[in-house]
């Protein structure tokens, strides 16, 4: 994967020279240019430190010389403070169309919450909910694992150096060329819920390893998924039985809750259910299981879902009860919007206007058919805030200004492709923009180019804050890590004499 050149682009690839680093379990097989080795570490290892700590691990890994000074510093990743970035970046641009933001502190903070509420629980990022390389290329330096579940997936994250130990082909009805593909670059370890799949999967992958996956349905969760995946109680014993004659290594259980759960104890029921198939396979004289894969469902708890505070309470005292460490069981989970939503803030210019009465109603260059499809698709909500970079310029947030009735449309020509309607906004102009915060999850993964707009590639531009509740980031680490003087020791040095304040909860 190459750096980004662009001198308006800045992915992280060139913040952290991922193209070319080594990093503990990583491969970079065919690369030629040589890397500075670091030391491995492990995710739970990074719970135990302070954001500060867990970043320089991060920094460590990555090759000397990088353009560091070209990922920009912001005070912190309050509200303000990313308006003020997009405010810049729109002015010293001259952009006019939409583009994310994405957080990379916040993304090393989540991480680091995640050890924390979760040391047992190694994350296995689900590609699905948000593929971009800079989100991919900073939870890999971290140390998570990854969920794909198609070859194009298995792809991206190889691509990256990503070693097959730490992928889990999570689709348990696979395309055979996709098990093919997957078996060629050595990810074996794979999901299955019905007998067919055991048959495909002993044609063309005869080493996998195989997770029997489980239904198991948070009813309120945004998106159950027993409706389509997860063999049913009464199906366990002659799935097992399927794969042993098949002559298949079923080396644990899988499950998943539903995307944006809400009750807990789906949690304590499936893992309950699990050490149920656990004790099965013994009783039917097959290998003791290793593995234990309780899936996704994970949020901040934005839009009202389940913290992941509240889930890993009711999850850790379920492995204690039902997984002890004696048992030996290595314990997974499969998190997306968990790790995507938060850091992630899309910005949106307004370049239309009608007023109806005492109703405004304006177009902006993203929609339904874009980003906005999680409207549809994911039951989001949106909280949009006005950055008038044209008609208020010295009061970007409207602060104290009257609001109006507003109604939002997207680009297409589609009357579906409405974005808000009756919000209250200030009154606009065109040129001005409308920002939308917790906008990185199921977004510009499934938007597409319909009517000609290509609200799929719309651009991302990583900042990194400071804020780091109460951390402030260690110069002379930096220094040491890259043995050369950069623009970010100087943007940095006058916040190092003393903690930043602690601002907005990223989350």
């Amino acid at each position: 994967m190459a750096s980004c050149n662009s001198t308006v682009m800045y992915s992280l690839d060139a913040f952290l020279g991922l193209e070319n680093v080594d990093y503990c379990e990583f491969s970079c097989s065919g690369r030629k240019t040589k890397c500075a080795k670091s030391s491995a570490f492990e995710p739970r290892e990074v719970g135990s430190m302070p954001l500060t700590t867990a970043l320089n691990k991060v920094l460590e890994s990555a090759c000397n010389g990088l353009m560091i000074s070209k990922v920009p510093i912001i005070t912190s990743s309050s509200q303000q403070d990313i308006d003020a970035f997009i405010e810049s970046t729109i002015q010293s641009n001259n952009l006019q169309d939409a583009f994310y933001v994405l957080d990379l502190a916040v993304v090393v903070q989540l991480f680091n919450d995640w050890v924390a509420a979760l040391p047992k629980v190694k994350p296995y990022y689900a590609v699905k909910c948000n593929p971009s390389p800079s989100l991919l290329s900073t939870l890999a330096a971290l140390g998570a694992g990854f969920d794909c579940a198609s070859q194009s997936e298995l792809e991206l994250v190889t691509s990256m150096g990503v070693s097959a130990q730490r992928i889990i082909f999570a689709n348990p009805c696979k395309m055979p060329s996709h098990i093919k593909y997957a078996t060629s670059v050595g990810v074996n370890l794979t999901t299955y819920d019905c007998e067919h799949e055991v048959r495909k999967v002993k044609v063309h992958s005869p080493n996998a390893k195989l997770l029997l996956r489980l239904r198991a349905d948070d009813r309120s969760s945004k998106w159950p998924l027993g409706v389509k995946y997860g063999a049913l109680s009464s199906e366990v014993e002659h799935l097992l039985m399927a794969a042993a004659n098949a002559q298949l290594d079923v080396v644990g259980v899988s499950f998943h809750i539903g995307s944006g759960a809400s009750d807990a104890r789906s949690y304590l029921d499936a893992i309950a259910a699990a050490r149920g198939v656990f004790e099965k396979a013994l009783s039917m004289g097959l290998p003791a299981m290793h593995i234990l894969d309780i899936g996704g469902g994970f949020t901040v708890g934005n839009n009202g879902e389940l913290k992941l505070a509240e889930a890993a309470k009711v999850i850790n005292a379920a492995l204690e009860q039902y997984f002890p460490e004696e048992l030996g069981v290595s314990i997974i989970a499969e998190p997306g919007r968990y790790f995507a939503e938060a850091p992630t803030t899309l910005a949106a210019m307004i370049y239309g206007k009608r007023v109806r009465q005492e109703v405004r109603e304006y177009w902006i260059n993203d929609g339904i058919y874009g980003t906005m499809n999680c409207l549809i698709h994911d039951y989001a909500v949106l909280c949009p805030r006005p950055l008038a970079c044209a008609s208020q310029r010295s009061n970007l947030s409207c602060a104290k200004l009257p609001l109006h009735k507003s109604t939002v449309f997207g680009p297409t020509c589609d009357s579906l492709d409405t974005v808000l309607k009756e919000h209250p906004l200030p009154d606009l102009v065109d040129g001005d923009w409308i920002v939308f915060p917790n906008m990185g999850a199921y977004t510009h993964c499934a938007g597409s180019s319909f009517n000609g707009f290509d609200t799929s590639a719309i651009p991302t531009y990583c900042v990194f804050s400071l804020n780091a509740r109460g951390s402030s980031v260690a110069l002379d680490t930096l220094k040491t890590s890259f043995h050369t003087e950069c623009d970010i020791c100087d943007k940095l040095s006058s916040t190092s004499t003393e903690e930043s304040s602690p601002g907005e909860d990223s989350e």
